[in-house]
């Protein structure tokens, strides 16, 4: 059997501006190794989620990815989890987020899609987390994220945002959590020659 930690779990929803706080809402949907559920699926989950976080930026229109860039919003509120006892209302311990513009991002007025990285910490456990947050013409503006459980021996449970975001090769933002491993890949021992 194998271990739980190996299931992906995928948090998307839209991201409003409501009384100076951002508030992502939307339902998150467990799923496998490099393939993010479908729309279906997260309009059919039980499991919604809503989460804010104070945003002090002016916003005159509407939300735009330089707004976001740099951002480290620390999210607080609640969501929905059958644990075996049928579906209750849970909160993160911790959850914050980082948002960066692609390394090739030309145009930043242009730009309609940020890299996501975050972490945090549950009753379940630790977490990192890699996704995208998108925006259309319109004005919507949604995160997609996909939250890895990782073991308290796992040497990136003492990584800070920026290291989580370093190890990113952004060419491959369509599914970022592609590069989110269950277990880091050990590195072998370098032999010193005897002299």
């Amino acid at each position: 059997m194998g271990d739980w930690r190996d299931t992906l779990f995928f948090w998307r929803g839209s991201i409003t501006l409501e009384d100076r706080k951002l508030v992502w809402a939307g339902a998150w949907v467990a799923g496998v190794e490099g393939e993010c559920p479908s729309n279906t699926d997260f309009n059919e989950s039980e499991n919604v989620f809503s989460l804010s976080s104070p945003f002090e930026k002016n916003v005159e229109s509407k939300l735009n990815a330089e707004q976001f860039h740099g951002l480290t919003p620390a999210w607080n509120g609640e969501y929905k989890l059958d644990n075996g006892e049928g579906l209750g209302t849970y909160s993160d311990l911790e959850h914050v987020s980082q948002f960066v513009f692609p390394s090739d991002t030309e145009d930043k007025a242009a730009c309609q899609e940020l890299l996501c990285v975050a972490k945090g910490n549950t009753e379940f456990g630790k977490f990192m987390s890699h996704g995208v947050l998108s925006f259309t013409d319109e004005g919507e503006v949604q995160l997609t994220l996909a939250r890895r459980y990782i073991g308290d021996k796992d040497p990136r449970v003492k990584w800070k945002l920026d290291d989580i975001a370093g190890h990113i090769d952004d060419t491959h933002r369509q599914a970022p959590w592609n590069q989110l491993p269950c277990k880091l890949a050990r590195k072998k021992a370098s032999k010193r020659k005897r002299q």
